[in-house]
């Protein structure tokens, strides 16, 4: 009798066990279905919450006014450089443009996406000297200037980072800055950064998850 009891209840015991680990493997399976999906990007570093961007009053390189409204209907991707390090500024938006390149199976999201240039020198990247750098790139593709303070502002909006330092010739100077990559959506908030070592391939199968995401 004793041993019939005890192979009871040990049947018992592995009755419990099975069912508690149906339930537990069930409710997994049933949190995971309807648990949002977490984008997972390439190069990208999105900010927990979009950044509105206000007060931004700058000029393009044809001389017309540039503000927050500019920035709506457009993918843009915005970089701060200016033509005393020409190479650094031609490199990114030759990156930039291979990003467009890349987005041709999409026409709409490739018309839609562009380059935004935002000169740390006011005082030498004048409009002239910054249109004829960007007459080599996508007409849709502008260079921005304004006042330092204008400038510096929208930096710190985008998290770059801006210094000034002497060089060997007291005459000269050289500007140092973040090379992120910011990305303002076509609400005209910053989403977050492209940073670190980026490649066209990368950011633009980002720009495509962002967009789809937008999308549904």
């Amino acid at each position: 009798m004793r041993q019939r009891r005890i192979s009871h209840s040990a049947a018992k015991r592995l009755v419990l066990f099975i069912v508690g680990v149906a339930v537990f493997y069930g409710s997994y399976y049933l949190g995971s279905r309807h648990a949002p999906m977490v984008p997972r990007f390439l190069n990208f570093r999105a900010l927990e919450k979009p950044q509105a961007l206000a007060n931004l009053s700058l000029r393009d390189h044809y001389g017309n006014p540039f503000d927050a409204q500019r920035l709506t209907g457009h993918w843009n991707l915005v970089i701060f450089g200016y033509t005393g390090a020409v190479n650094s500024v031609r490199d990114r938006l030759i990156l930039i443009t291979h990003v467009k390149n890349r987005l041709a199976a999409l026409p709409h999201l490739q018309q839609i996406t562009r380059g935004l240039l935002v000169t740390v020198a006011p005082d030498t990247d004048k409009p002239a000297v910054l249109n004829s750098l960007m007459s080599r790139f996508s007409p849709d593709f502008l260079a921005l200037t304004g006042s330092p303070e204008e400038i510096r502002s929208l930096a710190r909006s985008l998290g770059i980072i801006i210094r000034h330092s002497a060089t060997a010739d007291s005459k000269d100077f050289r500007i140092e800055h973040s090379s992120s990559i910011a990305l303002i959506d076509p609400d005209a908030n910053l989403i977050g950064l492209f940073t670190g070592v980026v490649d066209a391939a990368s950011i633009a199968a980002d720009i495509k998850q962002l967009a789809f995401g937008e999308a549904e």
